[in-house]
């Protein structure tokens, strides 16, 4: 085992350890057979922080915010617990001490701003021991990433930047930044979403076959066809045990297809159309608990709703999500859940066609578009039949679906698993 190794065995060690109050240097370079004191310099020279500043680091920045944000149900003396301190109280000052704010007040704040992965840190270490483990690749940093992903074509790349720039990991490249890099994050010592940007199979090829011995898929980006693929990547010793891919869809013109008679759709304001929620909500028989959890995410900027209505009555809603990646607005998603018993096939088409072409007036890309066609009934949200993402898979039916409302693809993700 070599040391960037014994590192990376170290931070697996400390992930799983991390609620123990007695986590310390001995007890981690014990683990990796190291003297404490070569243990230490090792950390500091491939990640660049002391380990107990580490620990401290993954405690507060990411295990405590988690907890605070997504589980309310817990107590500050349980997160605390949980982060390896023995009291709510030395948990409170260490945290007050990092970010100026109690933790309750930042569970308080925390409900009303989006959850970026990428703000937590968990793979604050991955770039640098890649860096030691590779020399002929250098760390770039992540948001160089993404801007030269929207400068190349932020069409056909606007999704995968939105994904590096929430999900956060480590760029690794070994040329111009805006030709060809791999990112991905890491989970118990291995890569994953190792992801390689290049316009050749030789380079991905030569990425792939660098960092094989850390990961055993690996996607990338072409329109060609999976035979093409194949072939380039055995003939430059790539040899694959399964080959996947996944479109990248853009709605550029949706086509005005009528809704039917005494149907009408309209998008809803989180304030000024609070009745209407209120309507949906008590149509569907929600309890009270569902309901605050609804309204909370009314909060968000990155929600977005329209009203489908019959006869002026709420029917059902179009639901989706806004993202901002650079100056770039994308919507990632829409699903149409009805109210029990409308499900109706040319309602929902014309519905999702109606707010596609009202994104593309705001300047909002309807992108990587997938959506359910539903029904609610009081007990829950069912999907019933999927239009797009058709099980079995059929590729040919999906594009067909997908071409009916507007949606070409613009780029294609090939996921490959190596034998």
């Amino acid at each position: 085992m070599n040391h960037s190794d014994q590192i990376t065995a170290a931070i697996c060690y400390i992930h799983a350890h991390l609620k123990d109050e007695d986590l310390s240097v001995h007890r981690v370079a014990e683990h990796c057979g190291l003297s404490a004191d070569h243990f230490n310099r090792l950390f500091w020279e491939h990640t660049g922080f002391t380990m107990m500043a580490y620990i401290r680091y993954l405690r507060l920045n990411w295990r405590a915010r988690v907890y605070l944000r997504n589980r309310p149900s817990m107590s500050i003396l349980q997160i605390a617990l949980e982060c390896g301190y023995s009291s709510a109280e030395s948990f409170s000052r260490a945290f007050k001490k990092e970010y100026g704010i109690s933790p309750s007040e930042y569970r308080e704040r925390a409900v009303l701003e989006p959850m970026l992965h990428a703000d937590f840190g968990l793979n604050a270490t991955l770039g640098q021991r890649l860096s030691k483990a590779y020399p002929a690749f250098h760390q770039a940093k992540l948001e160089q990433a993404v801007d030269a992903l929207l400068k190349k074509d932020a069409t056909r790349y606007g999704y995968d930047a939105m994904r590096l720039e929430y999900l956060g990991g480590a760029v690794m490249t070994k040329g111009d930044l805006g030709e060809e890099f791999l990112w991905c994050t890491e989970h118990d010592g291995k890569l994953e979403w190792a992801t390689v940007f290049a316009d050749d199979y030789d380079t991905v090829a030569d990425y792939v076959k660098t960092f094989s011995d850390r990961a055993s898929a690996f996607s990338f980006f072409t329109l060609d066809d999976k035979a093409t693929v194949k072939r380039e990547l055995e003939a430059r010793g790539v040899f694959l045990e399964t080959l996947e891919r996944a479109p990248r869809r853009v709605c550029q013109k949706a086509p005005d297809l009528p809704l039917p008679e005494g149907y009408t759709v309209k998008r809803l304001h989180p304030v000024k159309d609070r009745a209407v929620y209120e309507e949906y909500l008590e149509a569907l028989g929600a309890s009270d608990g569902a309901k605050e959890n609804y309204y909370s995410c009314l909060e968000l900027k990155s929600e977005l709703h329209y009203g489908i209505f019959k006869d002026g009555r709420i029917a059902g809603q179009v639901q989706g999500c806004i993202t901002q990646v650079g100056d770039l607005q994308i919507n990632t998603e829409l699903g149409v859940p009805l109210l029990y018993g409308l499900r109706n096939d040319a309602l929902e088409k014309a519905a999702l066609c109606f707010v596609a072409a009202d994104l593309c007036k705001q300047g909002i890309i309807p992108y990587a578009f997938s959506y359910f066609d539903c029904g609610i009934t009081p007990e829950g949200f069912y999907p019933i039949d999927e239009q797009f993402n058709i099980i079995p898979f059929d590729e040919e039916a999906e594009n067909q679906n997908a071409r009916a409302l507007g949606y070409e693809t613009v780029n294609m993700k090939y996921t490959v698993t190596l034998f």
